[in-house]
């Protein structure tokens, strides 16, 4: 649920919009119709196409509880047309040079009766190697001279 407060120099309005998943409600009218709203997913564009081979639900020994999901991807990039194939799993995501990483997060329903849907997510990071290996490399040797200066340390 989220909570909009809209306004211009003709006055303000405050309206309360729920999450619609499929973009597909009804957009709720602001300040006396001049505008509509609706709280919906962002759909992108990327630069691949990626198509699903298989994917199947891998339990634990004699159990119908799920172990991991697994997925077999054939991941087009569109720019030069090249394919890459690459299975996929809950810690095993295919990344890209320029910073998309492809993630599977869910099948269901996870019997073979139906018919499956498969949830794969992507995020785009293309500044990953340039801030987060250098944070990362910043707070290691931020917690090492913690450890070896000890600047709380009371002195005797």
């Amino acid at each position: 649920l989220l909570l909009l407060e809209a306004s211009d120099e003709n006055g303000e309005d405050r309206i309360s919009l729920a999450y619609d998943k499929t973009a597909s409600g009804l957009k709720w009218p602001l300040l006396q119709g001049r505008y509509v709203a609706r709280f919906q997913p962002m759909a992108l564009e990327i630069p691949y196409e990626v198509r699903l081979r298989s994917a199947r639900q891998i339990n634990y020994a004699e159990t119908a509880q799920p172990y991991s999901y697994e997925g077999d991807l054939v991941v087009t990039d569109k720019r030069t047309g090249e394919k890459e194939e690459k299975t996929i799993s809950m810690n095993n995501v295919h990344e890209t040079w320029d910073g998309y990483r492809f993630y599977l997060s869910n099948i269901s329903p996870a019997d073979e009766s139906a018919v499956k849907r498969v949830q794969i997510v992507v995020n785009h990071d293309p500044a990953k190697y340039w801030l987060t290996y250098p944070g990362a490399l910043l707070l290691t040797l931020g917690i090492g001279m913690l450890f070896w200066l000890r600047p709380y340390a009371k002195k005797r």
